[in-house]
């Protein structure tokens, strides 16, 4: 008979996987448990995480703690906790918080004597530590869970995650249809995602317009901002690149419209992040198939040359949604008004009311290569100067700290001082630095790089600890990848793959935007560590 506890902890590992993309649900509860408690997921990795610990508890089970786990987060966070110590040294305490001070101060009357910068930045380093500790205990007690419920049967995790991911893609079909309804000028799509995106987000949340209602001339599906769906891209395109090697035909098409299908919602979104990541998708999944190209039914090249087909589809659904809104918005420029006998009419200029298809070709074709994918380079296009900016100031912030960092959350108080004088044209980060000044504690600035915060807030040695992880599951499961002869390799490239697009998405976004870092991290090291079943 089953364990009924293991029953409840793969139902709430299921629904935590379904609800990952609702990314922004809660903000009431943000003060008291951190950042990570706006996710919806959380809820169920909670009450995971309280299971676990009753099955443990009662069943007296062993916990299983991956090699050097222990090691690397006991290391990590202490050098996060040392570091806020360190720094507190260097802050005004007048920025801080202090009203909360006030508070603790008039119900523990004994603490009037203590000096008041002295316990301002006391309660400031209790916060942050607390935010810190609390957050570790969300992400890799997350991974340290799924690792141990599927420690004894690895194959129970994929399968569960795998269909879990076709009922969210599922919905993001259904939503994209309601999205291109509204690109497409139809009112009645934008009936409808007014009705259903406050249920999603909180509309308007950020700097007074983030996220907004409506997201116009670009696709999101149900996230806050499109480039989310270059994210969420390491969860989705795995599955489905797999799928297309499936020796069933009804799988491999339903691979291949994934693929053509996530590929037209990268394109729709028009999200520089999002390009980048399928470009980098599609590629490392064709270095996988000529790797492992004797275990492949039928040709690795074929198959190769199906899945950038599918890729081109995506492409050309794209270009026939703003072929038509686009060729809408050229005549309707080239028509002039003109009143006559007291009545208004229309009439076409000397040119044809419809443009030309090379026009309308070209400026497709150019916005979506130019202006998102090639643009990444440029340091002056669309948000590069802003987001290029944060690079520059948290490097150079890291550079002067490299030692132990500035401490976490405290960048927002170098921010300016380390701004190099050319980005500061940016309106985003003039908007930023005046919102810092106003808000003081209360307010940040995005976190555009994983990988520059983490060496900012915490130092080099912060920086490293905090990607061995992940960095040793994605060398262990590529030795796995390497020399399993089994079929099980589709597995072990599933997890590899969805873990190298999260490492590389972090140049652009945080690894905290979902749990899917953490999910594929416990089920990578249960496939390289635990005792495998290969029954299902």
């Amino acid at each position: 008979m089953k364990n009924q506890y293991i029953e409840l902890q793969e139902k709430l590992f299921y629904i935590t996987i379904i609800t990952l993309p609702i990314s922004h649900f809660i903000h009431s509860i943000k003060v008291y448990l951190g950042y990570m408690t706006t996710k919806l997921s959380i809820f169920f990795v909670i009450l995971g995480l309280l299971v676990w610990a009753a099955d443990v508890i009662k069943n007296k089970k062993q916990i299983y703690v991956p090699k050097y786990f222990w090691i690397w987060i006991v290391l990590l966070y202490g050098v996060s906790i040392t570091s806020i110590a360190y720094n507190l040294q260097f802050l005004d305490y007048t920025l801080l918080n202090n009203d909360k001070l006030d508070t603790v101060m008039r119900i523990f009357p004994v603490l009037n004597n203590i000096d008041y910068a002295v316990g301002s930045k006391l309660l400031y380093f209790i916060r942050v530590g607390k935010t810190v500790i609390i957050n570790a205990f969300f992400t890799f007690g997350c991974a340290l869970w799924v690792y141990n419920l599927f420690y004894h049967d690895y194959k129970k995790g994929v399968v569960l995650f795998r269909n879990a991911m076709v009922g969210i893609f599922c919905v993001f079909t259904l939503y994209a249809i309601l999205e291109t309804a509204y690109i497409m000028n139809c009112q009645w799509g934008a009936d409808a995602l007014k009705a259903i995106n406050p249920y999603l987000y909180p509309i308007a949340q950020n700097y007074g317009w983030h996220p907004p209602l409506l997201w116009k001339n670009q696709m999101r599906l149900i996230f806050p901002e499109p480039s989310n769906i270059g994210l969420f891209l390491g969860a989705v395109m795995p599955l489905a690149f797999m799928a297309m090697l499936s020796i069933k035909k009804n799988c491999k098409y339903i691979g291949a419209f994934a693929v053509a299908a996530y590929s037209y919602f990268v394109f729709m979104s028009q999200a520089r992040t999002a390009y980048v990541m399928l470009l980098f998708a599609v590629i490392l999944f064709t270095s996988v198939l000529f790797i492992k190209r004797k275990r492949i039914s039928g040709n690795a090249f074929i198959v190769c040359l199906a899945t950038w087909l599918c890729v081109v589809i995506g492409f050309g659904g794209y270009y026939t949604v703003h072929n038509i809104v686009l060729s809408n918005t050229l005549s309707s420029k080239q028509t002039i008004q003109s009143t006559r006998g007291g009545q208004l009419t229309e009439k076409p200029t000397a040119k044809s009311a419809k443009p030309s298809n090379k026009k309308v070709a070209k400026k497709i074709i150019s916005k979506a290569i130019d202006d998102n994918l090639l643009s990444v380079a440029s340091g002056n296009k669309r948000s590069n100067t802003a987001r290029y900016g944060v690079i520059k100031s948290e490097l150079a912030m890291g550079a002067d700290h490299w030692l132990l960092g500035v401490g976490r959350e405290n960048t927002k108080y170098y921010f300016e001082k380390y701004m190099p004088k050319e980005n500061l044209k940016s309106g985003e980060i003039r908007m930023w630095i005046r919102q810092l000044h106003e808000k003081q504690w209360k307010s940040s600035y995005p976190m555009l790089n994983e990988y520059t915060r983490r060496f900012a807030e915490d130092g080099i040695g912060g920086l490293v600890l905090f990607v061995m992880p992940f960095f040793f599951a994605i060398w262990k499961l590529w030795k796995r990848l390497l020399y399993e002869n089994s079929n099980l390799w589709q597995d072990y490239a599933i997890v590899f793959m969805g873990l190298v697009i999260c490492v590389v998405s972090w140049l652009g976004n945080t690894a905290n935007t979902f749990y899917l870092p953490y999910v594929l991290l416990g089920l990578g090291y249960a496939m390289c560590f635990g005792q495998k079943k290969q029954g299902l």
